[in-house]
């Protein structure tokens, strides 16, 4: 019988090309880095964890060429292995969480009570890309404007500790597109069919990863509140 061996080589976008041009190797910078057979909506095959040094084959401007087998996105790599970085503690817009980084609160409110949470930004989306997904995702969502893009970003949510045996609701509402000029995005728009989708209730000790999605204009370099105005409010950059 004969063997046949399937090499797929990984295109991953990298946050500084020009860095990368000057090594062999990175590592992956977040938990749970997506790999797929294609970069554009190709089939998901596996998942990286943070640490995992992947060498370059040859670096490009928005995906850069790795001897391993699927696909990643350029901000799942770090020139430095992640691994013991610090947790955060306090973020804010001005000094947002990047991506991979683990931001560990409490929030309180009369509904959910008291919750201990973890929450890491793991992968961000823009652009032509963003609208492919989204548009396959369900044929009657609504295509952005000339000037305007959509971003999604894939959030993971772990509870540590919940008051009672009270579910955490996390839903798309706790997160606001805030501009650099410092505009919040009013206007309200629904994305249907994004798997996996953001919405969850977690008992103490659940954890969920999910999407949410932003419509944003092209020229700005937004970044994202969950519970802004809340004690529990954090911050994530959104542009990489």
């Amino acid at each position: 019988m004969k063997k046949r061996f399937l090499i797929i080589t990984a295109l991953i976008f990298i946050l500084s090309v020009s860095i990368l041009a000057r090594n062999e190797f990175a590592f992956i910078r977040v938990q749970d880095a997506v790999l797929r057979t294609d970069p554009l909506g190709g089939e998901i095959i596996g998942r990286l964890n943070r640490g995992i040094p992947v060498n370059i084959l040859e670096a490009g401007e928005r995906w850069t060429k790795v001897n391993i087998e699927g696909w990643v996105l350029t901000d799942s790599l770090s020139m430095e292995n992640p691994e013991g970085s610090a947790t955060l503690m306090n973020t804010s817009r001005q000094q947002p969480a990047e991506l991979g980084d683990v931001v560990t609160f409490t929030r309180t409110d009369f509904i959910d009570g008291r919750v201990e949470l973890e929450m890491e930004l793991r992968e961000v989306i823009s652009g032509e890309e963003a609208w492919q997904i989204i548009k396959h995702a369900n044929i009657f969502n609504e295509e952005p404007g000339r000037d305007e893009e959509y971003i999604l970003a894939r959030f993971h949510i772990r509870v540590n500790r919940a008051e009672g045996d009270a579910a955490f609701s996390l839903t798309h509402v706790m997160f606001e597109a805030v501009s650099d000029t410092g505009v919040v995005y009013k206007d309200f728009i629904t994305v249907s069919g994004l798997l996996p989708s953001l919405r969850a209730d977690l008992y103490e000790g659940a954890e969920h990863s999910g999407w949410t999605y932003f419509l944003v204009k092209k020229d700005d370099n937004p970044v994202v509140a969950f519970d802004r105005r809340m004690d529990s409010e954090q911050w994530f950059r959104l542009r990489y």
